[in-house]
């Protein structure tokens, strides 16, 4: 039985990452008229009707708090330009630079994507193909939008993960020392030591005394400034990271 399983397992890892035929290569650079896709290093297409939600959320969030690179393309597919519209305004993506709207689900109906969403990576005159799925959509992001130089940061703020309101915090060398009281009763107080690259992010302005809490693997943040025992005001943070 376990061999099986380990069969299945290898076969659904290697049809995620795979070379793509002369007639798909086709279909996928005969997109559209607007602009040679033969131009971008990196096609995310991602079907915003069906399919992995966690995915398409997490997309969000990456195209939220990064800039797309010039040499990227992302393509949100459906099958009609209002549920397009209606998605980018809920997701706050207007003004997100090199989006293009499939309106009549060309993706779909000619193969290129189905349930999941599906990163293009060209590789000389060739593209692989490679379907997100939660397993593999976090890596494959930061490897897209995430350059070196930046990663150690990137990635140290995404792992992080705090919750509680903050007591008090100070410079201690290089680095901040952020204490953070436990608002379960049953909690414990934790004090945790961020570098300056860090405490940009997290400390603008004055927090002492707010709730933060800030999810692991996540960049999202929260902050909410006590105004009484009853009532707080709440915050959602989104931060940028330069590119």
């Amino acid at each position: 039985m376990r061999y099986i399983i380990n069969l299945i397992l290898l076969a659904v890892f290697f049809s995620c990452n795979n070379k793509m035929d002369s007639d798909s290569i086709k279909k996928l650079e005969s997109f559209s008229n607007d602009f040679n896709t033969e131009d971008f290093d990196n096609i995310l297409v991602i079907p915003i009707e069906m399919g992995c939600e966690y995915c398409v959320l997490k997309l969000v969030e990456f195209l939220r708090v990064f800039n797309v690179s010039d040499n990227s393309l992302v393509i949100l597919t459906a099958s009609s330009k209002a549920s397009l519209r209606v998605f980018l305004d809920d997701h706050v993506l207007n003004e997100v630079k090199n989006i293009h709207l499939d309106d009549d689900n060309y993706f779909f109906n000619n193969g290129l994507s189905f349930l999941n969403p599906v990163l293009y990576v060209k590789e000389k005159v060739n593209w692989n193909r490679i379907e997100l799925y939660p397993v593999n959509i976090e890596d494959e992001l930061f490897n897209i939008f995430v350059q070196n130089s930046n990663e150690k940061v990137v990635r140290d703020y995404y792992d992080l993960l705090i919750e509680g309101q903050i007591s008090n915090y100070s410079k201690i060398g290089s680095t901040n020392s952020l204490e953070v009281n436990s608002i379960d009763s049953f909690g414990f107080d934790s004090l945790y030591y961020l570098d300056f690259s860090l405490e940009k992010i997290l400390l603008k302005g004055d927090l002492k005394g707010m709730i933060i809490q800030k999810e692991e693997k996540s960049f999202y943040f929260y902050t909410y400034d006590i105004m009484d025992s009853t009532s707080a005001i709440y915050k959602r943070n989104i931060p940028k990271f330069m590119e």
